[in-house]
């Protein structure tokens, strides 16, 4: 189970963090724009499919305020039991960890696997902390109307039949923040998430504190979270855990064997943003993304992006392509490493290449994008594959096979 919540987290961050990436620290620039489709739980069936729709799941709040503190009361189960409240903060025995301009508190006893923290993962008791940075979104793009409603589209991207609970701009250590609350499907049950963000404190980027656990679980987290949140100020110390500095190394998954899913007999055709691709018939699929294995171990998955606000001259602009890979290798934790960051060109299309190595919620992935001008939302359009580097096989072969069957629809 505590596998599944990391695969779950690793898809939040992967598109929140090349979501960020596209804004290429301009403050013009909104945050993420990738719409928001409706989705169900993956199947292995691919039907053809039109391009995501743009309505976002409930109507987003924009009044400022403080981020609510209410007194937690006990919960019915869906058994009809009530959850035992949970009262494992205490000051007095309680870890401070420092991230990114930060401190914060945990209880002593949850278990750790930085920037996860974990009371417990027996499935009937679990629940999760997680701290997260977006490099490049600072306090002007966060006060931009679009903000709230592009960041929570992001966010649903990443859940199974999504539902936004809450969503509103409020205010945290006197900085703008924002209090996002989604549930979702997530492996054998519904998970609620609540995302509270703001920027560091030297605005150089976006701090996300969240908090996570499936809503039929016998114990409510509700107090220790909220008290973990309250804990949040600002922080000259070192990092507890400091991501190391960007190098150079050669793909790990190059030496593995080359998976061949991909088959122009039997793939399925997919359209978004103006272009139209195959996708292997066998992989599963909740758009934007497609999964080659669902499994912890062999984790991998291709999901589809697009921004806007990027002219087609910045493709071509090795400056920006740089900026552009810097910025997604900024979004992963651990031994991270940016492995290749270049200008290339598959069927007339010039895209930048953009691979990278690190972890992401705890595992430990490579994730290798393709991005592009896209004429229909005058911006970006990409495709991505990530790929747990633990994994027996290497889907580098059908996700260049993939980027080859791309086309422009005809009108």
């Amino acid at each position: 189970m505590r596998k599944n919540m990391r695969v779950f987290f690793a898809a939040v961050l992967m598109m929140v963090m090349l979501l960020s990436a596209c804004s290429g620290g301009k403050e013009t620039t909104a945050a993420p724009t990738t719409e928001a489709p409706t989705t169900a739980a993956p199947t292995t069936a691919v039907p053809t499919t039109a391009a995501p729709s743009t309505e976002a799941s409930t109507s987003v709040a924009t009044t400022t305020q403080e981020p609510k503190t209410e007194a937690p009361t006990e919960k019915a189960t869906e058994s009809g039991g009530v959850k035992e409240l949970s009262h494992d903060f205490d000051p007095a025995t309680n870890r401070k960890v420092v991230a990114y301009g930060y401190e914060f508190q945990i209880p002593a006893r949850w278990n750790s696997a930085d920037p996860n923290y974990y009371p417990s993962t027996e499935r009937d008791k679990y629940g999760m902390v997680q701290y997260s940075f977006v490099d490049q979104i600072n306090s002007a793009i966060m006060r931009t109307p679009a903000f709230l409603d592009n960041f929570v589209k992001g966010l649903t991207n990443s859940f199974l039949d999504a539902e936004v609970i809450s969503a509103e701009m409020v205010e945290l250590l006197g900085k703008d923040a924002s209090d996002i609350t989604i549930q979702g499907t997530m492996g054998d049950g519904v998970m609620s998430v609540r995302f509270v963000s703001l920027v560091t404190p030297d605005d150089s980027g976006l701090f996300t504190l969240s908090f996570g656990n499936y809503t039929d679980i016998v114990i409510d987290y509700s107090e220790d979270y909220q008290k973990i949140l309250d804990s949040l100020k600002e922080s000259d110390e070192p990092q507890t855990q400091k991501p190391t500095e960007e190098s150079s190394e050669g793909n790990p998954m190059s030496e593995k064997p080359a998976a061949n899913d991909f088959d122009p007999e039997t793939n399925a055709s997919f359209t978004a943003y103006g272009f139209e691709f195959q996708v292997p018939a066998k992989w599963a699929v909740s758009e934007p993304y497609f999964y080659p294995d669902l499994d912890y171990d062999n984790f991998a998955m291709l999901y589809y992006y697009a921004n806007q606000n990027v002219s087609e001259d910045m493709l071509e602009n090795p400056a920006f392509a740089e900026s552009f890979s810097k910025g997604l290798l900024n979004n992963v934790t651990g031994d991270k490493k940016l492995l290749q960051s270049e200008i290339i060109e598959i069927n007339g299309r010039k895209m930048i290449r953009s691979l990278i190595r690190g972890e992401i919620s705890g595992i430990e992935m490579v994730v290798d994008f393709a991005t592009m001008y896209c004429p229909e939302v005058n911006g970006l359009f990409g495709m991505a594959m990530g790929q747990n580097v633990n994994a027996e096989v290497d889907y580098t072969n059908d996700f260049e096979k993939i980027l080859g069957s791309l086309k422009d629809v005809k009108n």
